[in-house]
């Protein structure tokens, strides 16, 4: 289920990327945000110490980095031509 949240954003964001890697890192975001929350009421998953669940530690991480690509990489005063794809 949360493979197919995340193809369907992609599906939906292909148009409107900005630059490259944006497709990438957002479904990583969005595929990465589902697991953090599936995980939380699976009873089988490994847990750490503390009592947190190993998979959610390395989706929050891969969470929180993509969002800060997202950020970092937006295009400042940038668009991209939806026809052709090109830097206007």
């Amino acid at each position: 289920m949360v493979a197919l949240i995340a193809l369907i954003v992609w599906w939906r964001a292909y148009d409107y990327r900005q630059y490259d890697g944006q497709l990438f890192l957002m479904t990583t975001a969005v595929y990465a945000a589902g697991r953090l929350l599936v995980d939380a009421f699976r009873a089988n998953s490994p847990l750490t110490s503390n009592g947190y669940h190993i998979v959610q530690i390395i989706s929050l991480v891969v969470l929180l980095a993509c969002v800060y690509l997202l950020g970092r990489m937006a295009p400042k005063g940038e668009t991209r031509d939806k026809s052709t794809g090109q830097h206007i």
